[in-house]
């Protein structure tokens, strides 16, 4: 798995964003899983030097290996953005020791947010579909 690593700057308050770059990137229907924490201690980075305050890491889900139309794929796939979003704060954790929120906390709130494409997604694969005319 590769990585990107990019600094965002707002005054101040500097975030930075590690994405995973995988073969299927971001294509249409993925599901970003992203998670941030707090620096227990702010670190000088980037250009301007400035705190850098919040980290946050994106992995992505892909929905195209789970059948939603069966309440089995569905699970599966909430699954497997439950167990990427606790993967994700792990590797902050791992990475920043001593960020919070901790590792559960971290990770309810990024499958919490994950979850609303998720759904979308669900409920576009069990719409019914329009017979052509």
């Amino acid at each position: 798995m590769s990585a990107l690593v990019g600094l965002v700057a707002f005054g101040s308050v500097t975030s930075v964003v590690l994405a995973d770059t995988s073969t299927a990137g971001a294509a249409m229907g993925d599901i970003s899983v992203t998670a941030r924490r707090a620096r227990a201690k702010p670190t000088e980075a980037g250009w301007p030097r400035a705190p850098v305050n919040e980290v946050a890491l994106t992995y992505t889900v892909s929905p195209a290996s789970f059948d939603l139309t069966t309440a089995a794929g569905r699970a599966g796939l909430e699954k497997a953005v439950n167990d990427t979003a606790m993967d994700v704060c792990k590797e902050i954790g791992k990475q920043y020791p001593g960020s919070t929120p901790e590792d559960a906390g971290c990770a309810k709130a990024a499958a919490d947010k994950a979850m609303v494409k998720v759904r979308e997604v669900e409920a576009a694969a069990t719409a019914p579909k329009k017979a052509a005319k």
